[in-house]
């Protein structure tokens, strides 16, 4: 389980991987240190199993960090059940899911 983070010029891009839960908080908190307005965000799911109701949380934190209504974050890459949490949740009205 690990969260990575690259940034490519106004892009920043975090890959995910294992299950998004409570226990990743701190490398999540980390990753999106010094995120706000102006820059693109690129949150890959390819490689995370699961999605808990803590990981959820951690993306809507993520959004108000970065702008709230005005934030650019795309999600991608969700695997099937991950994807079926997402539309649960109702995540396509607050991210962009590719």
């Amino acid at each position: 389980m690990a969260i990575t983070s690259t940034k490519e010029g106004t892009t920043i891009t975090l890959q995910v991987s294992g299950i998004l839960n409570w226990d990743q908080r701190g490398g999540f908190m980390q990753a999106i240190t010094g995120a706000g307005p102006g820059f693109n965000y690129i949150v890959d799911l390819s490689e995370t199993e699961n999605i808990e109701s803590a990981g959820l949380g951690m993306l809507l934190m993520m959004r108000e960090m970065c702008g709230g209504g005005k934030a650019d974050i795309t999600l991608k890459n969700a695997n099937a059940q991950v994807r079926e949490v997402m539309k649960m949740a109702q995540f396509s009205q607050l991210f962009r899911l590719v």
